[in-house]
């Protein structure tokens, strides 16, 4: 069986197949990460076609880009389905998993306060890892006199720990139980 994940990026792609990898292929044979939000004309007729065969497992992964409420958690979700794909949102609302704020937030989810401190970055440290966003992410990077993209791609070879990753982010947590677990 094969899950498709739509996700908006790069970062996400890395993301699914660097750090969930293993998790992913514990309960799928293989998945495939998509990328719409780049390439919105490409992918869309592709993605489509996925969507209208009921025999094919998916989930769209978008970040909602501001503070969690379920009002804007569904606002973000009806907004994916109708400005991006023109598709009827009660078909999909419940393959839709809001990442909260950003995919950087499940990025450093999955590390305690200690491994934080080993890497140098112990004040950067919350208990709600939701808080994280892209900002975040280059001011680490900024004071460990490094690039952020090349700093990202170090984070998925950090040893990263679903259970932590589960506690400090809800919609982590929420994504986790709904698919992998």
């Amino acid at each position: 069986m094969k899950l498709y994940i739509f996700v908006e990026g790069k970062n996400d792609i890395d993301f699914f197949e660097k750090i969930l990898n293993s998790e992913i292929k514990r309960k799928f044979d293989e998945f495939e990460c998509i990328p719409y939000a780049e390439n919105m004309t490409k992918e869309r007729n592709l993605i489509l076609r996925i969507i209208k065969n009921n025999k094919n497992n998916y989930i769209f992964c978008p970040d909602l880009d501001t503070e969690y409420s379920e009002k804007k958690v569904n606002a973000r979700k009806r907004e994916i389905a109708e400005k991006y794909f023109k598709i009827d949102y009660d078909t999909v609302k419940e393959k839709m998993h809001v990442i909260v704020q950003k995919i950087e937030s499940w990025y450093f989810a999955g590390f305690d306060k200690k491994y934080y401190i080993k890497k140098g970055i112990g004040n950067y440290y919350s208990d709600d890892a939701e808080e994280i966003t892209k900002g975040t992410l280059k001011k680490i990077a900024k004071s460990l006199k490094k690039d952020p993209k090349i700093f990202i791609s170090q984070i998925t070879q950090w040893n990263y720990k679903i259970e932590i990753a589960c506690r400090r982010n809800k919609s982590f947590k929420k994504f986790y139980n709904a698919i992998l677990k």
